[in-house]
């Protein structure tokens, strides 16, 4: 009887460590959790500080900023755009459309012009630097 006693004390008290364990997993599972959702109220914090500096910004460059003027209004002009032909020099496109926005070099370059009224287009050249198409925005 009194191995059996022994053997329930044994098993009760394995039983009570694992019972331990599991309790200790689950709070540090909700620890865990309590401190990701904290994170996520600072990265949330800071993307909306983030967006009011670039909307200042943007604000700011489109009121102040002459390049971006001369920029647009050439842009805008699609008759500079209907000027561009193939096989014509990088610097005869810069002539019409002015500086690109974003250039993407490779075997074949493409130059971006984006506006915020007449949209998205670019320009496209081969290695000699010549035109080999566009697509007007």
């Amino acid at each position: 009887m009194i191995k059996y006693i022994k053997i329930f004390i044994l098993l009760f008290s394995i039983s009570f460590l694992f019972s331990q364990s599991n309790q200790q997993r689950e709070v540090d599972k909700l620890t865990l959790i309590v401190s990701q959702k904290r994170e996520i109220v600072k990265l949330k914090a800071k993307v909306s500080e983030l967006e009011k500096k670039i909307e200042k910004l943007e604000n700011h460059n489109s009121s102040s900023n002459s390049t971006n003027i001369k920029f647009s209004n050439k842009l805008k002009n699609i008759s500079n755009w209907k000027k561009l032909s193939r096989h014509i020099s990088m610097n005869s496109v810069k002539n019409l459309l002015g500086e690109p926005q974003t250039v993407e070099n490779g075997y074949i370059t493409y130059w971006y012009y984006e506006d915020k009224l007449s949209g998205k287009g670019y320009v496209y050249f081969s290695n000699d630097n010549r035109v080999l198409g566009w697509s007007v925005p």
